[in-house]
């Protein structure tokens, strides 16, 4: 897999959107629109367990505080990239 042009944190494996619609359900039904018990927003999570798509703007999910805003910009991530 070229890595090249991708943010890498903890994991090794891509994000697509499966795994993020998967995700987003998960967290949605555990900690709602907020964040997680050790303080992190939704975005910042899939920053840190998956590989995603570098981007140019603030635009990628990871300062999002609302976990629906993170997942609407990095669908749109994914779509740019053509994952």
């Amino acid at each position: 897999m070229d890595i090249s042009g991708i943010k890498t944190g903890l994991n090794t494996r891509r994000l697509t959107q499966e795994i993020l619609d998967k995700k987003f359900v998960e967290w949605n039904q555990t900690w709602g629109q907020g964040r997680d018990n050790q303080d992190m927003r939704f975005g910042q999570w899939i920053h840190q367990y998956y590989l995603v798509p570098e981007s140019d703007s603030a635009n990628d999910g990871f300062y999002s505080e609302n976990s629906a805003e993170a997942y609407s910009q990095l669908h749109l991530l994914l779509e740019a990239w053509g994952w």
